[in-house]
């Protein structure tokens, strides 16, 4: 017995000799100084460790530059095996970044490591995450405790969470939790929300596009029998653990995008304690701070980022709760297009998500959608009677005009989709007619020769319909310049440059943030048109024989689902070009030769 006292007893440091080894390290003896820097490198039992960290606390004020290593040590103790150690650790730590500002990075990015978890594959990985969120409390709370004494630590926090983002490949655990806990940085450190939030934004950016639609859905495709095969394989109790998607990238931004539509919804009710949010009231201030730091990420990062895919649905969501929101947004769009000095890949990038926006969503108010469309045909309309083609001269149209060809685009996506809306509404006749959608298929520019061939083919449909307009001798035109010789060589330059058929609210692939957006978002559907011929049957009994046969079924499915979505069109294109449709007759025979006397006087 007394020999195991003796032992506890020589293991139980006091406090002057954690002082005393400090004092004679700088009176240049170090010997009891790296005896102590090896034990603490050594695994030390929990109560002795307490021991050491109080002691730690008591002495800080010595522990000044000159004992950086020593402190870095201190900072990588094994602290989170009990409640009781954390909190002296966390007391230690509080207590130097305050007597010691030099040592304030080194803590802090000890502290911003832990966010990102080491999984054990020996273990349940259950029970490794839930005593990971444990951890992260903790750090969060000394973050929290360091900030209010030293509130100009936020400053070197920002950079050491940049420099500390895990790599996308890493474990998609790690990256989740990191994320998450930056998200909640944001709770106790508002004035830096909009920093963290383009820093979380442009790292999500990067797995959209490295994760495109069209491969997550091919990913989904490869390997079904196989799955299916071994799907009895797997224990009930891994089920959750079981990724919804097979491309890792495509995970990630998956959960991220969770995530990020949680945290929007949580800060517009301040409802944070995760309560039913049905009883919660909208806090419409806070909704605005963050609807203008999200629409200042989406002008620095989104926006500029070709083909992104999933990113921009955090508008899409954030918009559903207050129409001025979108109003707000359309209004942002739009003021970036209509101003020339805006560089035209933006101007052409905002035209989309504009037709995109007005197309897919549920929540806008259909009267919105009509003005935002006389907006824009006003701008068309005027775009046509300023612009002079000289006849001795065959420039590239679409690299001179493509920002009016992109919003013609948009216009023709928009009235395709929302056409019934329009029709149903008061006066809908009567602002289509307005829009004067003959004068602009006809006018010199000629918009349907660099617009998406089916979404042309739908849009001459629709119109023929309801007698709005008749393209089929512009369409019927410009396929014949394809055999043209004359034309043959300007033809082949142009087509090189005809539109993308970008629209980026296309439908969500990824399974989480869809639950998110499926109830604010419109799919097409090409059966609504069998509901459009019985109602022009009814209003235009008289001119129902001018009708061709085909028009009862005028927008018959081309593509499979969403139809006029961005993944499906590039198989469709294919498609509805090799076989070579034959452009149906000529409706309204006076009217036509009228037309073709204007298109050959131009």
């Amino acid at each position: 017995m007394s020999k195991i006292k003796e032992k506890r007893t020589s293991l139980s440091p006091k406090k002057l000799d954690i002082a005393l080894a400090i004092k004679q390290c700088t009176e240049g003896s170090p010997e009891l100084y790296y005896k102590l820097m090896k034990q603490l490198s050594q695994d030390v039992p929990v109560n002795i460790l307490k021991v050491y960290l109080k002691e730690f606390a008591e002495c800080v004020t010595l522990l000044d530059q000159r004992f950086y290593d020593f402190v870095r040590v201190i900072l990588n103790l094994n602290w989170y095996t009990s409640e009781s150690l954390c909190k002296e650790y966390f007391d230690f730590v509080v207590s130097l970044s305050i007597a010691h500002p030099v040592h304030l990075t080194n803590v802090l990015t000890a502290l911003v490591q832990r966010f990102k978890p080491s999984i054990d594959p020996l273990q349940a990985t259950i029970i490794q995450q839930k005593q990971h969120l444990v951890i992260c409390s903790h750090v969060q709370a000394a973050l929290k405790a360091i900030q209010k004494r030293v509130p100009m630590m936020q400053n070197t926090l920002m950079n050491i969470i940049v420099k500390q983002f895990p790599y996308f490949k890493n474990d998609i655990f790690q990256v989740e939790c990191y994320v998450r806990n930056l998200l909640q940085l944001t709770l106790f450190m508002p004035t830096y929300r909009l920093k963290i939030l383009e820093l979380i934004i442009s790292k999500m950016t990067a797995f959209d596009v490295s994760c495109p639609r069209h491969i997550i859905i091919e990913a989904e495709k490869e390997d079904e029998a196989s799955d299916f095969v071994f799907e009895m394989d797997f224990e009930k109790t891994n089920e959750d653990l079981k990724p919804l998607l097979k491309l890792p990238e495509a995970e990630v931004l998956d959960i991220l995008m969770s995530l990020l539509l949680t945290y929007v919804t949580n800060t517009i009710y301040q409802n944070f304690d995760n309560t039913d949010a049905t009883d919660l009231k909208l806090d419409w201030s806070s909704c605005k701070r963050l609807f203008r730091e999200l629409l200042l990420v989406f002008e620095t990062i989104i926006l500029p980022t070709h083909a992104t895919c999933h990113i921009q649905f955090i508008f899409f969501y954030i918009c559903k709760y207050n129409v001025q929101l979108c109003d707000g947004f359309l209004d942002f769009l739009w003021k970036k297009f209509y101003n020339p000095n805006t560089n035209t890949v933006f101007r052409q990038a905002c035209a989309s998500y504009l037709g995109s926006f007005l197309a897919r969503s549920r929540y806008l108010p259909t009267s919105s959608m009509i003005m935002c469309l006389d907006e824009f045909c006003n701008w068309i309309h005027y775009y046509i009677d300023l612009v002079i083609i000289p006849k001795d001269k065959k420039p590239n149209l679409f690299i001179s005009h493509g920002s009016f060809y992109y919003l013609c685009q948009a216009v023709f996506y928009v009235f395709v989709f929302r056409h019934r809306d329009i029709f149903e509404s008061a006066k809908g006749f009567n602002r289509v007619s307005t829009w004067n959608f003959q004068h602009i298929v006809t006018c010199h520019l000629n918009p349907l020769k660099f617009c998406a061939p089916h979404l042309v083919e739908k849009f001459a449909s629709i119109t023929r319909l309801y007698q709005i307009a008749m393209c089929d001798t512009i369409i019927e035109r410009n396929r014949r310049e394809v055999f043209d010789h004359e034309f043959l060589e300007v033809f082949t330059a142009e087509k090189k440059n005809n539109l993308d058929f970008f629209f980026p609210f296309d439908p969500c692939v990824l399974p989480r943030t869809n639950k998110f957006l499926k109830p604010l978002f419109r799919e097409y559907d090409s059966a609504e048109s069998n509901g459009d011929v019985a109602a022009v049957q009814v209003m235009n009994d008289d001119e129902v024989d001018f009708l061709p046969p085909e028009s009862c079924d005028p927008m018959q499915s081309i593509l499979n689902e969403d139809e006029l979505s961005c993944h499906k069109v590039t198989n469709s294109m294919a498609r509805v070009s090799s076989k070579s449709e034959r452009i149906s007759q000529p409706l309204f025979g006076e009217k036509n030769e009228l037309i073709e006397e204007m298109m050959a006087s131009l």
